[in-house]
């Protein structure tokens, strides 16, 4: 389903179902284009033949979901429905549709052959709410039902491309080769097949150098002559799978593209025995990358990872339902759960896939993969904007939920979850963010609460205020009282509550989520590996009309807040040390020593992330060490910029940047003197003759959570750090089930909710504070 306007940041406005397609005035009445449809049909549409300039040409028929036949669901982003529109017919009825989906019938259309589609713009009758309403609620069975899905990204425009999808189909057939060469022995054959005679003779020779010992015994008896054709020789005799055979049949073919430079190499060489030498010979020239070829794929990645598709809401479900999915961008096209083998975050658990973000660039060893990014950014013409642990963020998950979902291993999942890995999709109706994943509960959740409100959660006669009231209630009523398995929970109600100033008394309640508005704000700050607090108060939320009452307990009140923006050099932060030292703040934590840390550590969340060892792919559980490694950074950058700059810090905030940032421009001393000088002809000379003599880089380290932009400081001396919106007089909060002190504000008999917090000494069990006991000063506390 596509309510959504990707053409103006996918959002559209409130309310406007911006795209959907309209048809001549002819269509627009009752016409035989739109007759109502039984409960349980869908239509579908025939793309008929076709090619370059002819119209695009369509029939609609209706069609049991029962038994539909076979069908291609297309899974794609409307495009901006108010321009750009193009004309196709289904009879002599003209219908107006956006450039996208023009341009995806024109890809698929065949010369010769009809084909069968299930389009959502042009199989649902878009004015009517009462068909909208019915056709959604069967999404799931739509796709589910649909022989492929295809995952229509749009026409490409990157030179890179194909280079990106070659890259992951040989990859992953090397690796689905592997795994059948490193199978037990057994009966079945397994044939070499290609067209590079020089390479098979190689194989040829090879093998027979290691006759005595390629095959079992049982299975040599059946290799009792010399292959016939040059083009297909046997290698092996494996104990396979049904599954792994060719359709099901006792054999298999692997059809391969060598690497003739590396096949040479391979006969030079002295290998232990035959399969040895195959899995070194067969490897594809994509196997190894060369910084330059990284740099081309991580600029196509790029480009797909920012294609307007992956923002939109409905392709969660479309995706991670379909039985087989299919991702195409113009002329290339990839099975998706290949691509996502090479290039999503997730390992496979089945094939040994070499996978470019983990194994080539090394994306999560941070100390080897930093200057990857950078040279992409200097080396494109355009300005990329990338992020690049978040770059297939939606992608990965989208691959690992498919995984999952494919091994039954979402038995419990819930809508607040669900919301939690995709939160961040966008959508012109803002109440399909709920309703397009209702159909994952349905499809995967085996718990009671989640299907029941699944089966009558969609109603587009309700507005967005009540889905959105109704959804956060489910998510406030089926959270667990405990951990399940004792791990921690990612789907409380006030993770997804981001503060927002626009808001008044006619808006929702601040404890309600507002998912249009507010997005990624569950992953916004403080990404705490292992909450602890969870479990001092028990859960016991209800919702009472507007108001969410729960247990809590007032830690204090905000005495100081100030913003520190998003500062990469830390100069904020120093001058804030300096002013907290100087007004003897934080004396709670102890010694000058003790405070120095606290106040550091609370300035990170303890997440100090490029501080932490990494072992292969993933980030050893050290914290207590990365912790004292960023304590020790940052004393000695404190000293540093003490003696570089003593008593005038914050000049050093303004000047230092300018002077680093005008030796880098210009290495002519003179002349980078002279511009120094104008800009800042306000400074004493010798102020800038000492500064422009300084060291000033300093090196400080990355972290998990990214810099805050708000620290606070209670009367009872915690510090801590928040998002903009904390002001002085709010309060600190620790409510039941919540992993994080939350900021509260009060407004008569309630209190409404500003945003989640780290305050240090308040964040785990063993903290002095939670050890003393406050059991006796929990409360009712009601949230609006």
């Amino acid at each position: 389903m596509s309510f959504e306007n990707p053409e103006n940041d996918l959002g559209g406005k409130e309310n406007e179902v911006a795209a959907i397609p309209s048809v001549s005035k002819q269509a627009e009445s009752d016409t035989p284009l739109y007759q109502p449809l039984d409960a349980g049909y869908i239509r579908l549409l025939k793309l008929l033949p076709g090619s370059g300039p002819d119209p695009i040409s369509i029939q609609l028929q209706s069609a049991s979901l029962e038994d539909p036949g076979p069908y291609t669901a297309l899974s794609y982003v409307w495009g901006d429905a108010k321009v750009d529109r193009r004309t196709i017919y289904s009879g002599d009825t003209e219908l107006s549709v956006t450039a996208n989906l023009f341009h995806a019938l024109c890809r698929f259309r065949d010369v010769s052959e009809t084909r069968t589609w299930w389009i959502d713009a042009i199989c649902i009758n878009q004015s009517s709410i009462t068909e909208r309403t019915q056709q959604v609620g069967m999404m799931l069975e739509i796709y589910t039902k649909a022989e492929r899905t295809v995952m229509w990204l749009g026409e490409d425009a990157h030179p890179n491309l194909e280079m990106l999808f070659k890259v992951a189909k040989a990859r992953h057939e090397y690796a689905r080769s592997k795994h059948i060469i490193e199978r037990p022995g057994g009966k079945t054959p397994v044939f070499f097949y290609s067209n590079d005679l020089e390479s098979m003779k190689i194989v040829v020779n090879t093998r027979d150098r290691y006759i005595s010992r390629w095959v079992s015994e049982d299975a040599r008896r059946l290799y009792t002559s010399p292959d016939t054709d040059p083009k297909l020789v046997t290698v092996a005799f494996r104990d396979l799978e049904t599954g792994e055979t060719n359709s099901g049949s006792e054999y298999v073919i692997l059809d391969l593209d060598f690497d003739k430079a590396r096949v040479l190499k391979a006969e030079k060489e002295s290998f232990t025995d035959f399969y040895t030498f195959l899995l070194e010979a067969i490897k594809p020239a994509e196997f190894d990358l060369t910084d330059a070829q990284c740099i081309g794929i991580l600029s196509a990645l790029d480009y797909v990872a920012s294609r307007p598709y992956w923002r939109r809401a409905w392709i969660v479900q479309e995706a991670i339902v379909s039985e087989k999915a299919t991702l195409v961008c113009g002329k290339h096209e990839i099975d998706f759960d290949v691509f996502c083998l090479v290039y999503g975050y997730e390992r496979s658990t089945e094939l040994d896939v070499k996978n470019v973000i983990l194994d080539d660039v090394r994306i999560f060893d941070f100390q080897s993969s930093l200057g990857m990014p950078m040279q992409v950014k200097n080396q494109s013409s355009d300005h990329i904007s990338i992020n690049f642990r978040s770059l297939l963020e939606t992608i990965s998950q989208i691959g690992l939920y498919r995984t999952r979902g494919q091994s039954k291993q979402m038995r419990d999942l819930t809508l607040g979850h669900l919301m939690g890995i995709f939160g961040e999709q966008l959508a012109t109706d803002p109440r399909d963010l709920v309703f397009s994943l209702v159909g994952l509960l349905r499809h995967f959740s085996k718990l009671p609460l989640q299907l029941q409100w699944a089966e009558t959660s969609i109603d587009y006669d309700l507005d967005v205020q009540t889905v959105f009231k109704k959804a956060a209630q489910h998510i406030v009523d089926s959270y667990p009282k405990h951990r399940i398995d004792n791990q921690p929970r990612r789907d409380y109600i006030l993770s997804f509550v981001k503060f927002d100033l626009s808001r008044d008394d006619t808006s929702l309640p601040s404890w309600i989520p507002n998912w249009a508005a507010n997005r990624g704000a569950s992953k916004v700050l403080f990404a705490e590996d292992d909450p602890q607090i969870d479990t001092l108060i028990e859960y016991d939320a209800n919702v009472q009309g507007d108001h969410l009452v729960l247990s809590g307990h007032i830690v204090g009140t905000v005495t100081m807040s100030t913003d520190i923006g998003d500062d990469e050099n830390f100069y904020n932060e120093v001058d804030l040390y300096n002013t907290v030292v100087e007004q003897n703040l934080g004396t709670r934590y102890g010694s000058q020593a003790d405070r120095f840390r606290a106040f550091w550590r609370a300035i990170v969340a303890d997440n100090p992330i490029s501080m932490r060892a990494t072992d292969g792919d993933d980030i050893v559980p050290s914290k207590p060490d990365a912790l004292r490694s960023w304590i020790t950074l940052c004393l000695e950058n404190c000293q540093k910029l003490q003696q570089i700059w003593p008593h005038r810090l914050k000049l050093r905030r303004i000047l230092g940047p300018l002077i680093a940032h005008t030796k880098d421009k210009n290495k002519q001393g003179e002349k980078a003197y002279l511009l120094l000088r104008k800009l800042l002809d306000h400074i004493p000379v010798e102020m800038i003759d000492e500064a422009f003599k300084q060291d000033n880089n300093l090196d400080w380290s990355p972290t998990e959570a990214g810099v805050p932009r708000q620290f606070i400081i209670t009367e009872r001396g915690f510090f801590g750090t928040g998002l903009p919106g904390v002001e002085v007089g709010d309060v600190v909060a620790i409510l039941s089930g919540s992993g994080n002190p939350w900021y509260l504000r009060k407004q008569g008999d309630h209190y409404i909710v500003i945003g989640k917090g780290w305050i240090h000494g308040l964040m785990y069990r063993d903290d002095e504070y939670h050890r003393r006991g406050w059991r006796d000063k929990v409360e009712v506390i009601r949230l609006r």
